[in-house]
């Protein structure tokens, strides 16, 4: 049973608010996952896990923010997880000016949001950087004072991150996380990015990577990330079976996502493990194939999904938007220089526009029903 809106308006027309004392460990948010790769599940967040993941945020943001001062641009919806904390909590907490973007979709609108202001923080995501900085409207704002933009809820390219550093003057601190994590668990330190990773674990954050038998994997090896710490859930609401699926009795959360760590300790996202490719026998990551195809000069976009094949089990097939006309020929010859010849698109297509979530995410799911 549920109670709408404007149900709930009405039953809570004649009642009188009552002060209420919240304990830590109280349920705070039922945050619901996105539902790209199955059924939306309630991850329960308590008062405790989105304090802690706030303070967490602020002491990787520390160096570059000074409280009470900063003007954030904020296109994300405020139900995401990633806007839900970092901007509606944490900067609101420090005295920030947010400044709501209603319609992200809508890039006239958007630009001229921002042309009266003079901003200082910029958080988005890969899909709409790639759309604002084709824009000339875009390319003529005031980018002086602009000295973070952060970036979550799905992979930065490579290609993006130049792009917009080009265009604004500003690097792409990258970070990581899931509505289960309150939401996140790694950031690039601003100022000091590597570009490919999404930098190191917040403080108290541990984060390991284990093989399919839950075992740590040797040191340089790819595995499923895993992580603890107190912005992690307490669990998927009124779903126990699901709970265990991805809670150890230890406190650990399985991601879902394969990584590796880098020499250098920060963490570097490969792939999520649903939607892997396996190519006679190889493990394919469409995260490298669409970073690949995404510098070449004509492609804007780029997803990539496997479809059965006789010969290889699986084959790769990419789905692009591009900026002017380009042959796949052109395209083709272009990720020869930098795939091994099973990792190569076995078919291209030009698209107008790919499928995305509400948040700009680019929806794989709704490509595999192309192919």
């Amino acid at each position: 049973e549920y109670v709408g809106f404007t149900q709930a308006i009405a039953l809570g027309k004649n009642k009188s608010l009552q002060p209420r004392t919240a304990q830590l460990d109280d349920v705070c948010a039922l945050q619901y996952t996105g539902g790209t790769t199955g059924v939306s599940k309630g991850a329960t967040l308590t008062q405790r896990n989105l304090i802690a993941n706030t303070m967490q945020t602020l002491e990787r943001f520390n160096n570059v923010c000074v409280k009470g001062e900063e003007t954030v641009i904020c296109p994300l919806p405020l139900y995401h997880a990633y806007a839900f904390t970092v901007n509606m909590i944490m900067f609101a907490s420090e005295g920030d000016h947010n400044i709501l973007i209603p319609n992200p979709r809508d890039l006239d609108q958007f630009v001229a949001a921002l042309q009266p202001q003079t901003f200082s923080v910029f958080a988005g995501l890969n899909t709409l950087f790639v759309g604002l900085c084709q824009r000339d409207d875009f390319k003529q704002l005031d980018f002086s004072q602009l000295k973070m933009t952060v970036s979550g809820g799905t992979t930065l390219t490579s290609a993006t991150a130049d792009l917009w550093q080009t265009v604004t003057g500003c690097t792409i601190s990258e970070g990581y996380g899931l509505s289960e994590t309150g939401p996140v668990l790694t950031f690039n330190t601003p100022g000091k990015e590597l570009i490919g990773s999404v930098g190191h674990p917040l403080i108290d954050t541990d984060i390991a990577l284990w093989n399919s038998d839950d075992q740590p994997v040797s040191d340089g090896e790819e595995g499923q990330v895993v992580a603890r710490g107190p912005q992690v859930m307490q669990g998927y609401w009124h779903m126990p079976d699901e709970t265990s699926k991805v809670l150890t009795p230890q406190g650990w959360f399985k991601t879902g996502d394969v990584g590796i760590r880098l020499d250098s300790g920060e963490i570097k996202i490969v792939d999520r493990l649903k939607d892997m490719i396996i190519v006679s026998g190889f493990n394919v990551y469409p995260n490298q194939i669409e970073d690949v195809l995404t510098q070449h000069p004509k492609v804007l976009e780029a997803a990539v999904v496997g479809a059965p094949d006789d010969k290889t089990g699986e084959k790769v097939c990419a789905f692009i938007t591009v900026s002017e006309d380009v042959s796949k020929d052109d395209i083709l010859d272009f990720c020869k220089q930098q795939l091994t010849g099973y990792k190569l698109p076995k078919a291209i297509t030009i698209l107008d526009e790919l499928p995305k979530s509400t948040v700009g995410k680019i929806l794989r799911r709704e490509l595999r029903t192309a192919v």
